[in-house]
């Protein structure tokens, strides 16, 4: 799975206090946990997941 980042951003996970940065550009990702999707959430639109087009058979 990927995600699409627009411009470089940093989050503050609150229930640790760990700060998360990401740079922009497309990154892959191994799963979308709960707090992968809390991220952007908060991201306001400046991260994005890519729908990954599956090749068809025939």
């Amino acid at each position: 799975m990927k995600i699409n980042i627009k411009e470089p951003v940093k989050f503050v996970i609150h229930q640790t206090g760990e700060e998360v940065e990401f740079q922009a550009g497309t990154q892959e990702i191994e799963n979308l946990d709960l707090r992968m999707e809390r991220i952007i959430a908060q991201s306001e639109g400046k991260i994005e997941l890519v729908k990954e087009k599956k090749a068809k058979g025939k």
